[in-house]
């Protein structure tokens, strides 16, 4: 139980925020999210091309990364990392 309150925090909502936000993605949807450690989301970016982002949580420190694709059901790509967001722990 303690292992879990020491990960840093963040909604989907403020995850779909920042992507707005700072990386201008837009028609943002959540798809879904795995055991509090990853949250996916579906968005255009800049250029209007589909993409496929995850927010991932890392354990003892104060940020999520953010990695970017495009979807391919096909043959799936690798996520690329894009970006960090700066998170709050819970007390």
């Amino acid at each position: 139980m303690g292992n879990r309150s020491s990960l840093p925090v963040i909604t989907g909502r403020a995850a779909a925020e920042y992507l707005q936000d700072w990386l201008h993605i837009s028609a943002i949807v959540k798809v879904v999210s795995d055991d509090r450690k990853h949250l996916y989301f579906r968005g255009k970016d800049q250029i209007g091309r589909r993409m496929e982002y995850r927010v991932e949580t890392v354990a003892e420190a104060d940020y999520h990364n953010i990695y970017e694709r495009i979807p391919n059901p096909e043959q799936p790509e690798a996520w690329e990392w894009t970006d960090a967001i700066a998170v709050r722990r819970k007390g």
